[in-house]
């Protein structure tokens, strides 16, 4: 989810500073291993490096490096990790939007919905109604519902399927319930 005004790498080495010991705790309860809950804080302060100058801080900096870390290693031992990595040397290879796109359903359940968006909002796949689908759900999973709405409707607009038609009009319905 965006957060505040983008931050340069001073502050977000400030942050990480005031952060550090904390997150480490958390994680050690979680992982059982003081070297493991050091290495993840250290990834995700290299995630952070790089997403933060744009999408600016998160709300909670120490709860976004503590739910990124236990993303990134819960995911990384299902295989979701394993299958962003596939798609990587998929793009090198074959590089494509819908590569990318398929990459991005992976890699929001990896570091969550606000990296997969920030990719697949740089797609120019608008007549695809995929495209959409995916859309939709990142942002309903980001509380966006206005957002997610509009781009269920685009993706109904362009499914050819009346069975995919039907399930992404369930979840644009479910939107309203919510």
């Amino acid at each position: 989810m965006a957060g505040g005004p983008a931050v340069d790498g001073p502050e977000i080495g400030r942050v990480f500073r005031a952060e550090y010991g904390r997150a480490v705790a958390v994680l050690v309860r979680t992982f059982g291993d003081v070297d493991v809950a050091e290495d993840a804080v250290q990834d995700v302060f290299t995630v952070a490096s790089e997403r933060w100058p744009t999408t600016g801080l998160p709300p909670s900096p120490a709860g976004w490096i503590v739910t990124t870390a236990q993303r990134r290693s819960d995911h990384g031992r299902n295989g979701l990790g394993q299958i962003v990595q596939l798609y990587d040397q998929l793009m090198s290879l074959a590089p494509s939007p819908v590569v990318t796109l398929n990459r991005a359903v992976a890699l929001a359940e990896v570091e969550g919905p606000d990296a997969a968006l920030a990719l697949v909002e740089a797609l120019d796949l608008e007549g695809y109604h995929l495209f959409h689908a995916v859309r939709a759900d990142l942002l309903r999973r980001l509380g966006r519902d206005t957002q997610a709405a509009q781009a269920y409707e685009a993706a109904i607009a362009l499914a050819a399927n009346a069975a995919e038609r039907d399930f992404l009009a369930r979840r644009r319905r479910a939107l309203a319930h919510a």
